[in-house]
Protein backbone atom coordinates (compact mmCIF):
# COMPACT_ATOMS: atom_id res chain seq x y z
CA UNK A 1 0.00 0.00 0.00
CA UNK A 2 2.84 2.34 0.87
CA UNK A 3 4.42 1.66 -2.53
CA UNK A 4 1.13 2.47 -4.25
CA UNK A 5 0.77 5.79 -2.39
CA UNK A 6 4.35 6.79 -3.21
CA UNK A 7 3.96 5.98 -6.91
CA UNK A 8 0.55 7.69 -7.09
CA UNK A 9 1.87 10.84 -5.44
CA UNK A 10 4.91 10.91 -7.70
CA UNK A 11 2.82 10.40 -10.85
CA UNK A 12 0.29 13.01 -9.75
CA UNK A 13 2.94 15.64 -8.98
CA UNK A 14 4.73 14.83 -12.22
CA UNK A 15 1.56 15.45 -14.21
CA UNK A 16 0.21 18.56 -12.47
CA UNK A 17 3.57 20.31 -12.69
CA UNK A 18 3.77 19.57 -16.39
CA UNK A 19 3.31 22.75 -18.42
CA UNK A 20 1.04 21.01 -20.95
CA UNK A 21 -1.27 19.77 -18.18
CA UNK A 22 -1.44 23.20 -16.53
CA UNK A 23 -2.17 25.03 -19.78
CA UNK A 24 -4.78 22.53 -20.89
CA UNK A 25 -6.51 22.76 -17.50
CA UNK A 26 -6.63 26.55 -17.73
CA UNK A 27 -7.65 26.77 -21.37
CA UNK A 28 -10.14 23.89 -21.50
CA UNK A 29 -13.04 26.06 -20.21
CA UNK A 30 -12.15 28.73 -22.77
CA UNK A 31 -12.10 26.17 -25.56
CA UNK A 32 -15.47 24.84 -24.44
CA UNK A 33 -16.91 28.36 -24.54
CA UNK A 34 -15.46 28.71 -28.04
CA UNK A 35 -17.34 25.60 -29.10
CA UNK A 36 -20.61 27.28 -28.11
CA UNK A 37 -19.84 30.18 -30.44
CA UNK A 38 -18.96 27.72 -33.21
CA UNK A 39 -22.23 25.88 -32.73
CA UNK A 40 -24.10 29.16 -32.91
CA UNK A 41 -22.21 30.18 -36.00
CA UNK A 42 -22.91 26.92 -37.81
CA UNK A 43 -26.56 27.19 -36.87
CA UNK A 44 -26.96 30.76 -38.11
CA UNK A 45 -25.25 30.76 -41.49
CA UNK A 46 -26.29 29.46 -44.86
CA UNK A 47 -23.40 27.54 -46.40
CA UNK A 48 -24.46 28.51 -49.90
CA UNK A 49 -24.57 32.24 -49.16
CA UNK A 50 -21.68 34.31 -50.53
CA UNK A 51 -20.62 37.43 -48.64
CA UNK A 52 -19.83 40.20 -51.12
CA UNK A 53 -17.25 42.64 -49.81
CA UNK A 54 -16.44 45.86 -51.68
CA UNK A 55 -12.87 47.11 -51.29
CA UNK A 56 -11.48 50.62 -51.61
CA UNK A 57 -7.73 50.08 -51.79
CA UNK A 58 -5.85 53.37 -51.70
CA UNK A 59 -2.57 51.56 -51.07
CA UNK A 60 -2.51 50.19 -54.61
CA UNK A 61 -1.25 46.70 -53.75
CA UNK A 62 -3.52 45.02 -51.22
CA UNK A 63 -6.64 44.29 -53.30
CA UNK A 64 -4.68 42.39 -55.98
CA UNK A 65 -3.49 39.95 -53.30
CA UNK A 66 -6.85 39.41 -51.60
CA UNK A 67 -8.14 35.93 -52.45
CA UNK A 68 -11.88 35.38 -52.75
CA UNK A 69 -13.23 32.14 -51.28
CA UNK A 70 -16.45 30.17 -51.61
CA UNK A 71 -17.97 32.29 -48.85
CA UNK A 72 -16.33 35.71 -49.41
CA UNK A 73 -16.06 37.55 -52.72
CA UNK A 74 -14.03 40.77 -53.00
CA UNK A 75 -14.94 43.51 -55.50
CA UNK A 76 -12.86 46.66 -55.99
CA UNK A 77 -14.31 50.17 -55.95
CA UNK A 78 -11.94 52.65 -57.56
CA UNK A 79 -11.66 56.42 -57.17
CA UNK A 80 -14.28 56.81 -54.43
CA UNK A 81 -13.95 58.47 -51.06
CA UNK A 82 -15.25 56.79 -47.92
CA UNK A 83 -18.76 58.24 -47.90
CA UNK A 84 -19.30 57.52 -51.59
CA UNK A 85 -18.04 53.98 -51.14
CA UNK A 86 -20.38 53.43 -48.18
CA UNK A 87 -23.35 54.55 -50.25
CA UNK A 88 -22.42 52.34 -53.21
CA UNK A 89 -21.79 49.32 -51.01
CA UNK A 90 -25.09 49.78 -49.20
CA UNK A 91 -26.95 50.23 -52.49
CA UNK A 92 -25.44 46.99 -53.80
CA UNK A 93 -26.55 45.24 -50.57
CA UNK A 94 -22.98 44.17 -49.95
CA UNK A 95 -22.07 42.20 -46.87
CA UNK A 96 -19.56 44.91 -46.06
CA UNK A 97 -17.05 47.53 -47.18
CA UNK A 98 -13.30 47.27 -46.60
CA UNK A 99 -11.62 50.68 -46.66
CA UNK A 100 -7.82 50.88 -46.87
CA UNK A 101 -5.88 54.13 -46.47
CA UNK A 102 -2.70 54.99 -48.38
CA UNK A 103 0.05 55.55 -45.82
CA UNK A 104 3.84 55.33 -45.96
CA UNK A 105 4.27 52.01 -44.18
CA UNK A 106 2.38 48.70 -43.87
CA UNK A 107 2.33 49.07 -40.07
CA UNK A 108 0.51 52.40 -40.29
CA UNK A 109 -1.89 51.05 -42.91
CA UNK A 110 -2.71 48.11 -40.63
CA UNK A 111 -3.81 50.46 -37.85
CA UNK A 112 -6.25 52.38 -40.06
CA UNK A 113 -8.00 49.67 -42.10
CA UNK A 114 -11.76 49.79 -41.48
CA UNK A 115 -14.64 47.41 -42.17
CA UNK A 116 -18.21 48.74 -42.50
CA UNK A 117 -21.34 46.58 -42.58
CA UNK A 118 -25.08 46.72 -41.98
CA UNK A 119 -24.95 44.16 -39.17
CA UNK A 120 -22.25 42.80 -36.91
CA UNK A 121 -20.20 40.36 -39.01
CA UNK A 122 -19.38 36.87 -37.80
CA UNK A 123 -16.03 36.25 -36.16
CA UNK A 124 -15.20 33.75 -38.91
CA UNK A 125 -15.58 36.29 -41.72
CA UNK A 126 -13.63 38.96 -39.85
CA UNK A 127 -10.96 36.41 -38.97
CA UNK A 128 -10.57 35.44 -42.63
CA UNK A 129 -10.23 39.07 -43.73
CA UNK A 130 -7.80 39.98 -40.94
CA UNK A 131 -5.67 36.90 -41.62
CA UNK A 132 -5.29 37.77 -45.32
CA UNK A 133 -4.52 41.41 -44.57
CA UNK A 134 -1.91 40.43 -41.98
CA UNK A 135 -0.14 38.13 -44.43
CA UNK A 136 -0.19 40.71 -47.24
CA UNK A 137 1.09 43.55 -45.08
CA UNK A 138 3.69 41.38 -43.34
CA UNK A 139 5.11 40.20 -46.66
CA UNK A 140 5.14 43.79 -47.93
CA UNK A 141 7.00 44.88 -44.81
CA UNK A 142 9.54 42.07 -45.30
CA UNK A 143 10.09 43.25 -48.86
CA UNK A 144 10.64 46.85 -47.74
CA UNK A 145 13.13 45.68 -45.13
CA UNK A 146 14.95 43.53 -47.70
CA UNK A 147 13.99 40.26 -46.00
CA UNK A 148 13.46 37.20 -48.21
CA UNK A 149 10.19 35.63 -47.05
CA UNK A 150 10.95 32.41 -48.97
CA UNK A 151 14.12 31.92 -46.95
CA UNK A 152 12.20 32.48 -43.72
CA UNK A 153 9.59 29.88 -44.65
CA UNK A 154 12.14 27.35 -45.88
CA UNK A 155 14.21 27.62 -42.71
CA UNK A 156 11.34 27.41 -40.24
CA UNK A 157 11.76 24.49 -37.84
CA UNK A 158 8.94 22.62 -36.10
CA UNK A 159 9.48 20.68 -32.89
CA UNK A 160 7.49 17.76 -31.53
CA UNK A 161 9.04 16.61 -28.27
CA UNK A 162 9.39 12.97 -27.28
CA UNK A 163 7.97 12.75 -23.76
CA UNK A 164 8.95 10.27 -21.05
CA UNK A 165 8.83 10.21 -17.26
CA UNK A 166 11.91 9.64 -15.10
CA UNK A 167 10.64 6.10 -14.59
CA UNK A 168 10.86 5.41 -18.33
CA UNK A 169 7.13 5.63 -19.12
CA UNK A 170 6.28 7.33 -22.40
CA UNK A 171 3.84 10.21 -22.09
CA UNK A 172 1.95 12.20 -24.70
CA UNK A 173 -0.17 15.33 -25.00
CA UNK A 174 -3.17 13.03 -25.44
CA UNK A 175 -3.58 12.63 -21.67
CA UNK A 176 -5.15 16.08 -21.43
CA UNK A 177 -6.73 15.86 -24.89
CA UNK A 178 -8.76 12.84 -23.80
CA UNK A 179 -10.27 14.90 -21.00
CA UNK A 180 -11.11 17.69 -23.42
CA UNK A 181 -12.78 15.29 -25.87
CA UNK A 182 -14.94 13.73 -23.15
CA UNK A 183 -15.81 17.20 -21.86
CA UNK A 184 -16.97 18.26 -25.33
CA UNK A 185 -19.32 15.28 -25.46
CA UNK A 186 -21.27 16.78 -22.56
CA UNK A 187 -20.89 20.45 -23.50
CA UNK A 188 -24.40 21.90 -23.98
CA UNK A 189 -25.82 23.26 -27.20
CA UNK A 190 -27.30 26.76 -27.39
CA UNK A 191 -30.52 25.71 -25.69
CA UNK A 192 -28.55 24.06 -22.84
CA UNK A 193 -30.86 21.03 -23.07
CA UNK A 194 -28.78 18.69 -25.24
CA UNK A 195 -25.15 18.00 -26.12
CA UNK A 196 -23.25 15.88 -28.62
CA UNK A 197 -23.69 12.84 -26.39
CA UNK A 198 -26.92 13.71 -24.57
CA UNK A 199 -29.83 13.88 -26.99
CA UNK A 200 -27.81 13.23 -30.15
CA UNK A 201 -25.58 10.16 -29.90
CA UNK A 202 -27.71 8.76 -27.08
CA UNK A 203 -31.38 9.51 -26.45
CA UNK A 204 -31.97 12.15 -23.78
CA UNK A 205 -34.42 9.77 -22.05
CA UNK A 206 -31.47 7.56 -21.01
CA UNK A 207 -30.03 10.30 -18.78
CA UNK A 208 -31.19 11.45 -15.38
CA UNK A 209 -32.74 14.87 -14.83
CA UNK A 210 -29.60 15.92 -12.94
CA UNK A 211 -27.38 15.29 -15.98
CA UNK A 212 -29.82 16.95 -18.40
CA UNK A 213 -30.00 20.13 -16.30
CA UNK A 214 -26.30 20.40 -15.44
CA UNK A 215 -24.54 19.70 -18.74
CA UNK A 216 -22.12 22.63 -18.47
CA UNK A 217 -21.03 21.69 -14.96
CA UNK A 218 -20.64 18.01 -15.87
CA UNK A 219 -18.67 18.93 -18.99
CA UNK A 220 -16.21 20.91 -16.89
CA UNK A 221 -15.85 18.15 -14.29
CA UNK A 222 -15.30 15.47 -16.91
CA UNK A 223 -12.64 17.49 -18.77
CA UNK A 224 -10.86 18.15 -15.45
CA UNK A 225 -11.00 14.73 -13.81
CA UNK A 226 -10.50 12.39 -16.78
CA UNK A 227 -6.75 13.30 -16.94
CA UNK A 228 -6.53 12.69 -13.17
CA UNK A 229 -8.13 9.26 -13.61
CA UNK A 230 -5.61 8.47 -16.34
CA UNK A 231 -2.79 9.39 -13.96
CA UNK A 232 -4.36 7.18 -11.28
CA UNK A 233 -4.59 4.22 -13.66
CA UNK A 234 -0.93 4.65 -14.66
CA UNK A 235 0.03 4.69 -10.99
CA UNK A 236 -2.04 1.59 -10.20
CA UNK A 237 -0.54 -0.31 -13.11
CA UNK A 238 3.01 0.63 -12.14
CA UNK A 239 2.44 -0.29 -8.48
CA UNK A 240 1.32 -3.80 -9.46
CA UNK A 241 4.45 -4.48 -11.51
Amino acid sequence: MEKFIIITSREYLNKITNKTFILSTLFTPLILVGVVFLIGWFASINNEEVSNVSVVDNSGYIFDKLESTESIKYTQLENFDLEEAKLISKTKSDFGLLYIENLESPKKIAKTISFYSEDTPSLTVIGNIESQLENILTNKNYKIQGIDINKINSNKIYVSLYQETFQGKKTTKSDSAVGLIFGLLFFPSQNFKTSILVGNLISIDNFSIFIRTNLLFISFLVSLFIPILIIFSYSLRNSLR
